[in-house]
């Protein structure tokens, strides 16, 4: 859903350096480790949720909006992806999440860096995050 997105490394590399695998005849850049398949989420079954590591700058256009999930502490996650098999419908968020817009008025890059959490949603939306810093 960005306008931009950059992979900055591979998991274990230096900046600028990249780990490739071999699978299906083909070679595949690594740009994830999975670390956590099930992380502490009290989302009533509703979100399904992995932790990876990852090194991933996502750039946003100014004058546009983004989707924002908000858990009931209060962190933050952008949206990211839409699913080609997407449902159409709104996803049934768990008590005390909440989804919004937020235009944005000037470019926005979201360092997507280290430990990172994907939430996905039952419409096959996913964002990731937490945010550092809450985007209104």
């Amino acid at each position: 859903l960005a306008n931009r997105g950059q992979f900055l490394r591979s998991p274990g590399c230096a900046d600028g350096q990249y780990s490739y695998l071999q699978a299906f005849d083909r070679e595949f850049l690594q740009v994830v480790k999975l670390l956590d398949r099930n992380p502490a989420l009290n989302a009533q079954g509703l979100i399904h949720a992995v932790e990876l590591e990852k090194y991933h700058v996502l750039t946003y256009a100014a004058g546009r909006t983004v989707s924002i999930l908000q858990s009931p502490t209060g962190e933050q996650y952008i949206g990211v992806s839409q699913s080609l098999d997407r449902p159409n419908h709104a996803p049934t968020l768990p008590e005390g999440w909440t989804l919004m817009e937020s235009w944005l008025s000037e470019e926005l890059q979201v360092d997507l860096t280290g430990r990172v959490r994907v939430l996905r949603l039952d419409n096959e939306d996913s964002y990731q995050g937490p945010l550092p810093a809450s985007i209104e």
